[in-house]
């Protein structure tokens, strides 16, 4: 089976994400801080560590879900590079 282009590279780019973590952590929080309140679609082209990073979590989700009228009926958090959470609800 022949590589894709990400397989080839992306040991490369972890390498220099790990090489250079202290730039990498503050775009982090700078994206977090710029993003926050809004709603954002990130097209993930690399290992998803932006996403990672300024997402939501599988609580802050559920929390905001039933904060606005919805019970949760069944969740589950689908690991994987990111993880992520499957929920089903219904109007309270």
């Amino acid at each position: 089976m022949s590589k894709t282009i990400w397989d080839k590279f992306a040991p490369i780019y972890s390498l220099t994400m790990k090489s250079q973590k202290n730039i990498y952590n503050y775009m982090y929080s700078h994206i977090g801080e710029a993003v926050t309140g809004k709603n954002v679609l990130e097209l993930a082209t690399g290992p998803g560590m932006i996403a990672k990073n300024v997402a939501w979590t599988a609580k802050e989700f559920s929390d905001f879900i039933e904060g606005n009228g919805w019970k949760i009926t069944a969740s589950e958090v689908v690991p994987g590079r990111i993880d992520l959470m499957y929920a089903e609800c219904v109007r309270k």
